[in-house]
């Protein structure tokens, strides 16, 4: 990924961050802490917006397509753990719709 490509990627991720929607997307799912045991067996590739700074940080990402593939990860999984009615369903909808 060139230099102003990570910028513009680094630059997306605080503003997701910082989006008020995004506090369930911070840091990684504790499933003991989220009252959710089952998490690891039901997804499989976890992802937040603190690993995929850290990715982008350690120039793991080949494209900014590859950290946008990681966002929506994080979403879908989201949605595939949490129904509809969940509020951090709700909040992934509403950060979705802001990243898009």
């Amino acid at each position: 990924m060139s230099t102003i490509d990570a910028k513009i990627c680094k630059q997306l991720i605080v503003s997701l961050q910082r989006h008020s929607s995004a506090w369930p997307f911070l840091r990684p799912v504790n499933p003991i802490a989220a009252g959710a045991p089952d998490y690891l067996d039901v997804i499989k590739k976890p992802m937040d917006l603190s690993t995929i700074e850290s990715k982008l940080l350690k120039s793991s990402y080949g494209s900014p397509a590859d950290m946008v593939a990681d966002v929506r990860l994080m979403l879908n999984n989201c949605y595939l753990y949490n129904p509809p009615t969940n509020l951090v369903h709700q909040l992934a909808r509403s950060l979705e719709a802001y990243f898009s």
